[in-house]
């Protein structure tokens, strides 16, 4: 889980190349790439607890999926279809975190679980 986090939640430097780099955008365009992953947050943090069971597989599928996700942020098919990726990404990141942290907290001992 630890990698996956490294290599996966990397806003700080994947944003910005994507934008100048492969979309050849300007500060208003990342400003909107940086919006889309988190745009509804809220409600999709609702959603997703309401209706996710932690376990290991859950949290493989959910990796799968962001690391075609990024793949597909590699791929230069323009604009909207890097915003839908972002999209998805700010999706499945919040998924797998979701997960993960319902496995972690599951799995730990009474006396050193968050409360």
């Amino acid at each position: 889980m630890s990698v996956v986090f490294v290599a996966a939640y990397n806003f700080q430097v994947l944003v910005p190349l994507l934008t100048f780099r492969m979309l050849g955008g300007s500060e208003r365009m990342y400003g909107v790439v940086m919006f889309v992953p988190g745009s509804g947050r809220r409600n999709r943090l609702l959603a997703i607890a309401s209706w996710l069971k932690p376990g290991n597989d859950d949290d493989r599928v959910w990796c799968g999926l962001l690391s075609i996700v990024h793949i597909w942020l590699a791929l230069p098919f323009g604009v909207y279809f890097a915003l839908a990726g972002m999209f998805l990404l700010g999706v499945f990141l919040r998924i797998f975190n979701v997960t993960v942290a319902s496995t972690l907290q599951l799995r730990a001992r009474d006396d050193v679980r968050d409360a």
